[in-house]
């Protein structure tokens, strides 16, 4: 027999779903996602929560109220909210010999059992998979420990990738809206490499484990659902807004965000004139290209007196951004193809090279630096690198370089209108 529960299902906020194990030992952001495949029911004393012959397929938790189980051979119990009981699950499957009748009001959280089956299997309740990446061994002393200080941070989820102040607030006040189209949304997250990174995260995590990687935006999206989309975004623009950094980190910052978000428009234009290369993957590659980089940088804003002087900073990332960057795709669940891209480094003239993605963000790059505002005098040609002729880019005309920059520029204005106001 199946039975359904007539009453009207709720929300559930997901600071409620802490009150119950194993969900208290999620993230907050798992819980975030995990409330949207909660509900909350009310039901009448005298009404049975569950029987063993029913085909449910709910996992329950007691909020709010008392009820009884009570098995054949007639031996029952109680369960109150607030006692040790109530924050086990009170399922067919874990009390397969009972029926549950409420004693009073009662409000139930419930959760689809395959979703609660799954949970075992997420971060902190098991050894996450050991990842070998490590600096290089002729560094000195002093770059390794750090590199081992940043590692253990972003092992210990301490380490907060910042947003910048400004996009925090602007993309903060879009996302709620309740009703802001899927577009829309997608260029708030391709717009920041913090909350992008910080979804991919969520999306590919244990909750997922069984399909396949979200590679884009709008994949994101599709997994997580709107509703906790929004909710994820707003959380990471409030909570990891820059808040009194130091002038010289904050500025180092700034440059780092335009720099990413400059690489993930280009990324995006020259893989329109690649048809192989799906666009939304290679924005998303040139935005996080460099997030080792952005780890450094929160730790120096986390811990200043490890990074007091500019310079030391410098070596730092020079030293650091490639494995670090590395360590946080493969711990993340960013995607595995991002790793050759982050490997390519400086090394602008390279002859080898065996994936497309590398090369196109190692052109984008070189491109990102032709533009005066963020450019070197010491840019590099992308007409003349190996990796423009591998991607077959060598057909297009002279001036195409110029061509490319403004309509990643015109791509940069339309996705980020929002934060002029327009």
């Amino acid at each position: 027999m199946k039975r359904h529960h007539h009453q009207r299902r709720r929300m559930v906020e997901p600071e409620l779903l802490a009150r119950f194990e194993p969900m208290s030992r999620l993230r907050q952001d798992e819980r975030i996602v995990l409330a949207s495949y909660a509900g909350l029911v009310r039901l009448q004393a005298g009404r049975h929560l569950f029987r063993s012959e029913d085909e449910d397929p709910w996992t329950y938790f007691l909020l709010a109220g008392r009820l009884r189980l009570t098995s054949y051979a007639g031996e029952s119990f109680l369960v109150e909210s607030g006692d040790a009981n109530s924050r086990l699950a009170l399922s067919q499957r874990s009390y397969q010999q009972y029926k549950a009748v409420t004693l009073t009001a009662t409000e139930i959280v419930r959760i689809d059992s395959r979703i609660v089956e799954g949970i075992s299997g997420l971060a902190g309740m098991v050894a996450p998979p050991h990842i070998d990446i490590r600096c290089d061994d002729g560094l000195p002393d002093w770059l390794k420990g750090l590199f081992e200080d940043v590692r253990d941070a972003i092992e210990d989820d301490q380490l907060m990738l910042p947003v910048p102040p400004a996009f925090g607030e602007q993309a903060a006040q879009l996302v709620a809206n309740e009703h802001i189209d899927d577009s829309r949304l997608i260029e708030v997250i391709a717009s920041d490499p913090s909350i992008c990174a910080k979804l991919l995260r969520v999306a590919n995590g244990p909750l997922f484990h069984e399909r396949p990687p979200a590679l884009d935006c709008r994949a994101i999206i599709q997994r997580l659902g709107k509703r906790a989309t929004r909710h994820l975004v707003m959380t990471y623009a409030i909570r990891d807004r820059l808040r009194d950094p130091d002038k010289h980190v904050s500025q180092r910052l700034n440059e780092y965000w335009l720099t990413s978000t400059s690489v993930g428009a280009i990324s995006a234009v020259l893989a329109g004139r690649l048809p192989a290369l799906p666009a939304s993957r290679c924005r998303l590659a040139g935005l996080l290209h460099d997030i080792g980089t952005l780890a450094l940088l929160a730790f120096a804003h986390q811990f200043p007196s490890a990074l007091l002087d500019q310079s030391v900073l410098d070596e730092a990332i020079d030293a650091l951004s490639r494995p670090l960057g590395a360590f946080l795709v493969r711990s993340w669940g960013l995607g595995d193809d991002l790793l050759p891209a982050m490997g390519a480094g400086g090394d602008w003239y390279r002859t080898e090279g065996d994936s497309e993605l590398a090369d196109l963000i190692l052109v984008a790059r070189a491109h990102s630096r032709i533009d005066p505002a963020r450019g070197s005098e010491h840019s590099p040609d992308p007409g003349a690198m190996p990796a423009y002729e591998r991607l077959g880019l060598t057909t297009m005309a002279t001036d195409d370089g110029l061509s490319i920059l403004v309509q990643a520029q015109e791509f940069l204005e339309a996705a980020q209108g929002f934060l002029k106001g327009t």
